[in-house]
């Protein structure tokens, strides 16, 4: 009768020295089963910070010797993460950017921290510096730790909900701005700036509020002032501005991109004047003169 094991993933059998190496490890478990706090301390990693889930009830890796070893592996796993994605096509843009550019600065403190034994300085203290380099305080701190532990997690941070929501709407929304922007487009051909954008769209909007002042209907004057009204704001301190960052992204919207132009074929390079001239004065008088010899 066959005494061999056969492994139950491959169905082959399973050498002598594969089944005493099993053996050998299941006694020296048995021997170091956790028997108090110091034990249970020795065999697995206790955190109280980030990556406390990450390897709470973790056996360690056989390189490592203590808790701030694994600690620190773990840190720099999620630093070179958050690294190649700032260096990959999809780098997360604007307030989201943000974000995770305030948790890798945060993680690169809490590294320095790991690797010089610092206990002076607490997560919450990290927290708040880069919070205040940042223009921020203690709740944007709280947000930092919030989103490096998701980081460290799941390498995920949230996007962020600013100006996302259906109550704010883009100026670019109003059929008149969009008519103005239009026609500075139409007028300024390859010579279209942000700043042009943003002074041709602010001027169109002065131009409106003074036909407004003009207007006879007592209408439009109460809907004004009313407005006015809600947003608190005096009728001689009306300020209208547009930013270039504001222009650019109408500019994107409208589906035109900053590109530099070079020398080459365009689709409308029959168009220019130097092209235009060749064709009437020489390319079309020589076409004229070789037609006698062309076989028809």
């Amino acid at each position: 009768m066959s005494t061999k094991e056969y492994s139950s993933r491959t169905g082959k059998p399973i050498s002598r020295r594969a089944i005493l190496k099993r053996k050998k490890l299941a006694m020296e478990k048995d021997t170091r089963a956790p028997s108090s706090s110091n034990d249970l301390q020795e065999g697995y990693c206790r955190h109280d910070s980030s990556v406390k889930e990450a390897i709470e009830k973790c056996p360690k890796a056989p390189g490592l010797k203590t808790d701030m070893e694994m600690r620190g592996k773990i840190l720099e796993a999620a630093l070179f993460d958050i690294k190649k994605l700032f260096n990959s096509p999809k780098c997360p843009t604007g307030q989201d950017y943000t974000r995770h550019l305030q948790v890798q600065c945060f993680m690169n403190l809490e590294l320095k921290r790991l690797v010089a034994f610092s206990s002076a300085n607490t997560r919450e203290k990290l927290a708040i510096q880069i919070a205040n380099s940042f223009n921020g305080g203690v709740k944007l701190a709280s947000y930092i730790l919030q989103r490096e532990r998701s980081w460290v997690r799941r390498r995920y941070i949230q996007s962020g909900l600013q100006g996302k929501t259906a109550s704010v709407q883009s100026m670019l929304e109003d059929e008149g701005t969009l008519l103005a922007a239009r026609e500075y487009i139409a007028h300024a051909g390859q010579q279209i700036t942000a700043q042009n954008l943003a002074d041709s769209v602010v001027q169109y909007w002065k131009n409106s509020l003074s036909w407004i002042d003009t207007a006879d209907s007592e209408d439009i004057l109460q809907i004004r002032e009313t407005i006015l009204a809600l947003q608190n704001i005096e009728l001689d301190e009306t300020k209208w501005s547009l930013s270039n960052r504001s222009a650019v992204t109408w500019l994107h919207r409208l589906g035109h991109d900053w590109k530099e132009v070079r020398k080459g074929l365009y689709k409308d390079g029959h168009e220019r004047e130097n092209v235009v001239d060749h064709r009437q004065q020489t390319f079309l008088p020589q076409l004229e003169g070789l037609k006698p010899r062309l076989v028809e």
